[in-house]
């Protein structure tokens, strides 16, 4: 069974990731979560094969930024194997890929709502 973690603000974004892992059913499980809080408190509890994750969650206090931060302090047997930030903020989502890179997580940054995103999330959970 793969795991997931989704980390977005916007109700719209968790339809679409649920609609792409749809029919996967028995090999997936996801969690979705819309605050670095909540994320935070799911990745003490899980193992997660893989975290999306979106840099802008809706608060001027906590950001996917702190999700990043958080990951890159876990023990590695801990720590999700791989993070896509799906973030439209370029700049920090390249940012926060470098640093999860920088730790020996695979990671990348796909901008929302493209096909190379929803292609890659759907091979990663087709090839494991």
């Amino acid at each position: 069974m793969k795991t997931v973690l989704i980390v977005d603000d916007e109700n719209e974004r968790h339809i679409e990731f649920k609609a792409w892992y749809s029919g996967l059913e028995g090999e997936v499980t996801a969690d979705h979560v819309v605050s670095a809080q909540q994320a935070i408190t799911k990745l003490d509890t899980t193992k997660y094969d893989l975290v999306m994750l979106d840099y802008n969650l809706g608060s001027l206090e906590y950001s996917g930024e702190d999700v990043s931060n958080y990951i890159l302090t876990m023990p590695k047997d801990k720590a999700p194997s791989r993070v896509i930030v799906h973030s439209l903020c370029r700049d920090k989502a390249v940012q926060m890929v470098h640093d999860i890179l920088n730790v020996g997580i695979w990671s990348n940054w796909y901008k929302f709502g493209t096909a190379k995103l929803r292609n890659m999330f759907k091979a990663i959970l087709t090839s494991w």
